[in-house]
């Protein structure tokens, strides 16, 4: 095994041992690591985060890994990371991670479904494939990668879809992009574009965004209360191919906060891509992209909240902020004047 991997424990369930009211994070990076070969250590560096459950994870966190990987990827050429998370918010981390850019280095997290010490605990199977993944040259420049009960996935793709089954986490729409067998990654897949976003320019927790769920009948009334409550974006979980009730859009709480904020509307569904030129209703997807509102393309609404947070927190100016959630969103692939040739956004000099 190469002494070239980063183990970065981040707290979760496969950090979690039971309590007297149930279980806790509590082992640290070398104990996740030492457990694989029964307390005689693999050639890894183990390093702690944090021992939080992931329902506490914030972008601070998301923005840490990143620093600590790119810090990795300079004093360790060549070398890889593997970071243990809880799952609750894994799919959010390792897209934010992602998204900022971690270059050719490869990054892989994984998590448990099982706590330590539970029947079929699945934590250090995953480790151990994670590690796998993360030290094959398949893995190299493919960004950051979810590694879970055998399976390979993009970070950029990959959602929780079950509370307590092992076999979590899919990629709806796409699947995944490889496994592990016997121990070695087989990726068949490998994602044709990667964009990444520039370094936030003021503290990623500082940057509030609403995620509202509409459902049918919905008219919009906690619209008006987002701004107020100091919100600096809102993304808007709508319905089907992108749409809202009628009267939703009919009120005043939309267009004024529209007028306010960046505001992105997705869908509840979770796969596909949102329409942009099929239907011409009032809360069509015409009508929405007429009153301002920022088509999420591919993004679910979890994964479109990280972006507009990352994008806020670097300052983006409205162009460049549509510019990126259409690559990202995939469905503006090609040039641009605002997504450079590595994928970074340009700030404007008095925004760097």
């Amino acid at each position: 095994m190469t002494a070239r991997v980063l183990v970065l424990a981040c707290g979760g369930t496969i950090s979690s041992t039971p309590g007297p009211n149930g279980a806790m994070p509590q082992l640290e990076a070398h104990d996740l690591v030492d457990e694989l070969r029964g307390g005689a250590s693999l050639r890894v560096t183990s390093e702690t985060h944090s021992l939080i459950a992931s329902s506490d994870a914030t972008m601070a966190d998301a923005v840490a890994i990143w620093q600590r990987v790119r810090q990795w990827s300079h004093t360790t050429p060549g070398g890889a990371v593997v970071v243990t998370h809880g799952t609750d918010t894994m799919e959010e981390i390792a897209f934010a991670v992602e998204a900022l850019g971690v270059g050719p280095t490869p990054v892989v997290f994984t998590g448990a479904m099982r706590y330590a010490g539970s029947l079929g605990a699945d934590g250090g199977a995953n480790l151990r494939s994670a590690i796998s993944v993360a030290t094959s040259p398949e893995a190299a420049d493919m960004g950051v990668l979810v590694v879970f009960n055998d399976e390979i996935h993009l970070a950029t793709r990959v959602r929780k879809s079950h509370t307590s089954n092992v076999a979590t986490f899919v990629s709806p729409g796409f699947g995944p992009i490889g496994y592990v067998h016997e121990g070695q990654a087989r990726v068949v897949l490998r994602p044709a574009l990667r964009f990444n976003v520039a370094a936030p320019t003021r503290p990623a927790d500082e940057v509030s965004v609403a995620l509202i769920s509409v459902g049918a009948g919905d008219d919009g009334r906690l619209l008006r209360y987002v701004e107020a409550a100091g919100y600096a974006g809102a993304v808007i979980e709508g319905l089907g191919g992108g749409h809202l009730p009628s009267r939703l859009v009919a009120s005043d709480g939309l267009a004024e906060l529209v007028t306010a904020m960046p505001v992105v509307v997705a869908s509840r569904c979770g796969a596909g891509e949102l329409l942009q030129h099929t239907y011409a209703f009032p809360g069509s997807e015409q009508d929405l992209a007429r009153r301002g509102l920022i088509n999420a393309g591919v993004l679910d609404a979890t994964k479109a909240r990280v972006l507009l947070v990352l994008l806020i927190a670097s300052q983006c100016r409205e162009g460049q902020l549509r510019s990126a959630f259409a690559r990202f969103g995939g469905y503006e692939q090609d040039g641009g004047g605002s997504v450079g040739r590595s994928g970074e956004l340009r700030l404007p000099a008095g925004q760097r």
